[in-house]
Order: C-alpha cells, then structure tokens, then sequence
C-alpha cells in the first residue's frame, strides 16, 4: 500500500501528540521512518527510488545540476514533492542529501498539520541542520549494523564508510559519537575522533603531491564528555587530568606543528603512540592512531583517533589491518 508524507506524520501525531514529542528525538524519529516505508538496513540510492519514488510515489527524486548545491525539494504544480540532487556529486553524498531533504519535507508536513508548530531553522541560511544531517545517518547507518561493524573495525572510520556505500568520513565520525555509548559499551570509554581535510579550489586528481600542514584543516571533530581540553593553547599544562588545547583541535583548526598530524603530513604513513603520557602523574595516559588517506596518490585527509590507554584493545582490529605502522611504544609530550 502507498504511503505519503502526511500518512507518515499523522501517525506521528497520533502516537506522540505534537511535533515537539518527535521531530527532534531523532533516533527514534529515523526508526519510525525506516519501519514506516520498509526500508532495508542499508539503503542506497537504488533504493531510495524504488522504495520512495516509485512504490509510495512520495517523491519524484531525481539528479540535476544545482550549482554546487548538495540537493534541494520542491512542490511542482500538480503539488508533487520533487527532490533534486547535485548529479555530478558522489553517491555517498547523494543518498545522504536525499534523506536529510527528507527530514525537511517531513517538518514541512508537521507545520501545515499542526497549528502554531515551526520547526527549528538556522537563522544563517534557514536550513535545518544539524537535526537534518543526524537524521540521514541514522537512516543510512542504522544501529543494528553500524554498532557490530565499529567493534568489528576497531573504531575504523575509513572501513566503516566503505562498509556503509561511502558515507562522508564526518557522518561516520558523528555516528560513532552517538552510538558508542553506554549501553553498547562500558561507562568510561572516552575516545576524540578528529578528521583534517585538505584545502584546495581544485579537483583532488589535479592536487600537487607535495603538501604541507598549512594545507589541512580539521574539518570534523567529535569527543566524548570525559575527553577535557586545557583552556588555553600555553605550551605547559599544569591540570593533570586536561589534555594539552595546543595539540587537540576544535573544528576549523590547523595541525599542532611538530605533532602526530604534522608528522603524519611529513612521513605519508600511519604513526601509532601505544602510550602517549601528557603529564608525569600519569593521569592522561593516551593511545593515539594517525593515518593518512589518499585520493588519486594524493594525501587528501588523516584521520587521527584517540582513545584512553586502558582502552586500547578497542583499536586493535584497525591496527592489524594497516601496512606500514610506525609503533612508539612510549611517547612523552609536555
């Protein structure tokens, strides 16, 4: 039987009230969708048109040229949602915009059926992120799989996104933030998963092979609420239980000259800190992973995870898989 938007978020209604209850209780909200439309557990973009397009007939999704646009939806005249995708993009990246227009088409649908409801919009550009984003990836990487598949990997955010039909690295990173948590492991496992992308106008196979640190940026940052920052970037940390801000970044953030991403931009092969200490108590015992990603032989991006040093044995399915590691079994930074 065919199912619309509204048939959906009637039901929604139904169970939950009002939008409030719902909308931004995203996991939950994503399973509703998926069980609602019969998704599979891990849809692509086949299925996306088979299941939404042309079974439901919710939506007319299809490619076209926006202008660097990721995607957009629209009502035509006949009042038939349309979504749009940049077709020249990857299809990773097209099955996550599609989703997350979803997400908007759906809170779009809450307000013409709900009197005085408006959905959360940025002020910058009225768009709905980031409640957009988190929806299309618990509906591109459900928790059922993506779970086994982190355990399985070691934490592996290059193999999970393969394993997930090329979810962006950020997406993975974000998904393993929200997921990897008490139940699903033991109360105090912190972990900080930081992705440096390269900046460049051009396309990565006309890239130089030649790049430096003032080429990257980190372009996504996740931690748990155990990994603390020291306030200030001052050479000396004098908390014990801080980790140095001058060596961790936030979002936006260049590499930390002469640390593991610098040298990992220097060497162009994964380094591996079995035991980083950054203060002589011992109190911040660290095992810290950098690892190189290369688009067309160029150095496109590196990863760099960190997790405590009793928790190690979570990265140890990552490191059998990796050639050429450089192990320091002991590492000091003050």
């Amino acid at each position: 039987m065919a199912r619309s938007f509204e048939d959906f978020c009637a039901s929604m209604l139904r169970v939950y009230g009002r939008p409030e209850a719902i909308a931004y209780d995203i996991a939950v909200l994503a399973q509703h969708f998926v069980e609602y439309f019969g998704l599979s557990s891990y849809p692509n973009l086949l299925e996306l048109k088979l299941v939404l397009d042309l079974h439901h007939q919710i939506v007319s999704i299809q490619p076209g040229c926006l202008g660097g646009l990721a995607a957009c939806h629209y009502l035509d005249r006949s009042d038939k949602l349309n979504i749009e995708y940049e077709g020249t993009d990857w299809l990773g990246r097209n099955e996550f915009s599609i989703v997350h227009e979803c997400y908007e088409a759906i809170q779009e649908t809450f307000e013409v059926m709900t009197t005085g409801y408006k959905a959360y919009r940025d002020p910058t550009n009225l768009c709905m992120k980031p409640y957009a984003d988190r929806f299309a990836a618990a509906v591109l990487m459900q928790p059922e799989v993506f779970i086994p598949a982190v355990i399985e990997t070691g934490l592996d955010v290059c193999s999970l996104r393969r394993y997930f039909y090329n979810r962006s690295y950020a997406s993975v990173a974000i998904r393993i933030k929200e997921l990897f948590k008490p139940p699903v492991v033991d109360d105090g496992i912190d972990f900080l998963i930081a992705i440096y992308d390269r900046e460049s106008e051009s396309e990565p196979q006309d890239w130089d092979f030649n790049c430096n640190s003032s080429d990257f940026h980190a372009g996504c940052v996740v931690k748990t609420s155990g990994i603390r920052l020291s306030r200030s970037k001052r050479r000396v940390n004098l908390k014990a239980y801080l980790l140095p801000r001058r060596l961790f970044p936030v979002r936006g953030e260049k590499p930390a000259p002469g640390f593991i991403v610098d040298e990992i931009i220097q060497c162009k092969k994964p380094v591996y800190f079995e035991n980083a200490m950054f203060d002589l108590l011992g109190a911040n015992e660290m095992t810290l992973l950098a690892r190189p990603v290369y688009w067309y032989g160029r150095l496109a991006k590196v990863v760099v995870i960190a997790v405590r040093r009793k928790d190690s044995g979570l990265l140890q399915k990552q490191l059998e898989g990796l050639s050429q590691l450089d192990i320091r079994p002991l590492v000091y930074i003050s």
